[in-house]
């Protein structure tokens, strides 16, 4: 059995964030690096951003339409960001 090296393990901080899009609003949590700004985060993503405990609202009626422990943004879809 391989130990597992903690050293090789990747600090993040988890930071609330609230994504808006076209129709709809994402809050969740984003993991990031330390001292990295949300934005950075999201344009060093390779096309989608990782939250957790997600869940999307109908801008239109302030609706939940989904709650997810995971879901996966695709950034382009990401009109802004703000952390919550």
């Amino acid at each position: 059995m391989v130990k597992y090296e903690q050293k090789w393990a990747v600090k993040t901080e988890p930071v609330p964030v609230i994504f808006y899009m076209e129709k709809f609003r994402v809050e969740g949590t984003l993991f990031r690096l330390p001292n990295l700004r949300v934005i950075d985060a999201i344009n060093q993503a390779t096309n989608f951003v990782a939250l957790k405990d997600a869940t999307v609202y109908r801008l239109d009626s302030d609706t939940a339409v989904l709650k997810k422990d995971f879901i996966a943004v695709h950034t382009d879809h990401v009109l802004f960001a703000v952390e919550k």
